[in-house]
């Protein structure tokens, strides 16, 4: 069972966060700014604290990592970025930390200095 403050109502869908809210009503531009910390996420405006990762989590992003720069090094190219580069697919969107991401060279204009 959430608590309140794991639980924000958008469009009368209630979301679960799976880490601790550290801040609410954060405009996207001032969470940008690094000062909620590296590992955490914006939700409509909550700042989420992601929980930590294991030590086998840890080994098996470096290994898919290898190989997915291995696979773009002989293929079509392509940028493997890891945590906590921010992601945010579009601007009605979360912005996500993914362990791992994949820009493909077609894509590589998204990538924006915070």
């Amino acid at each position: 069972m959430s608590t309140p403050e794991q639980t924000n109502r958008i469009e009368d869908e209630a979301l679960v966060y799976s880490g601790k809210v550290i801040a609410q009503n954060v405009p996207y531009e001032d969470y940008l700014s690094g000062k909620y910390g590296e590992h955490t996420e914006w939700i409509f405006g909550d700042v989420i604290e992601m929980s930590p990762v294991s030590v086998q989590h840890g080994h098996i992003s470096i290994y898919l990592m290898t190989l997915l720069q291995i696979y773009l090094e002989k293929t079509t190219g392509g940028k493997v970025c890891e945590d906590p580069i921010v992601m945010r697919a579009a601007e009605n969107l979360p912005a996500r930390q993914p362990d791992i991401q994949v820009i493909l060279p077609e894509r590589a204009d998204i990538i924006k200095p915070n």
